[in-house]
């Protein structure tokens, strides 16, 4: 018996020792850069003013509200659907670039919203205050929702266009003069600059 048992632990050994190479191998092949891009080219297709070079990276809402917590970045929630949402990515995305910050995590909030998924209410606790309260006297999150978080502390939010609604009376082209998209590209290099290689407020 305890030589059956010895050789039932031998094989387990040499299976995990097999796992871990093969992993190993897996990971060692694995082109992140190629798999970024792809993420990227998907991103453009929902949200076609931005190009396919762009800096946005999908994530599950746990692991959104993981980097919330404990980590750092920078946090775009919104959908395709949002009118709003498809004219304030061009201008992240844009400052993004400028400021060599390689990217921005992503998710489609969606369907956790519609249906109040535990993990939505979780983003809901994390954010708190900074959101809006709805008719129901609610905390809600209404996009475009942009948060950057440093050492699971946030530093800034902003959800500013989130509750405009366009109308043909009142489309997104108007209210994005060049006087607005300039404030809104500097509020976000201050934003930014922590996460940038380039020093914003250098003098030389």
């Amino acid at each position: 018996m305890k030589g059956q048992n010895n050789s039932l632990k031998g094989v387990v050994q040499i299976l995990l020792g097999v796992s871990m190479l093969v992993a190993f191998i897996l990971l060692g092949n694995y082109n992140w850069p190629k798999a970024q891009r792809q993420e990227s080219e998907k991103f453009s297709e929902v949200y076609p003013n931005v190009g396919k070079d762009n800096v946005f990276v999908y994530k599950r809402l746990k692991e959104i509200n993981q980097i919330l917590t404990k980590e750092s970045g920078i946090i775009f929630l919104g959908f395709p659907a949002c009118i709003w949402c498809q004219s304030y990515v061009q201008y992240v995305n844009e400052v993004a670039k400028e400021m060599q910050i390689d990217k921005i995590y992503y998710y489609d909030i969606y369907h956790d919203r519609n249906n109040l998924s535990p993990d939505y209410q979780q983003t809901v606790k994390i954010l708190g205050d900074m959101l809006p309260i709805n008719d129901n006297n609610e905390r809600r999150i209404y996009v475009p929702n942009l948060t950057v978080v440093k050492d699971g502390k946030i530093v800034f939010n902003d959800n500013e266009t989130a509750t405009i609604f366009s109308t043909v009376e009142n489309p997104t082209e108007e209210y994005w003069t060049d006087e607005k998209v300039e404030d809104f590209k500097n509020k976000l290099r201050i934003a930014f600059k922590d996460f940038s290689p380039i020093c914003i407020d250098c003098n030389n």
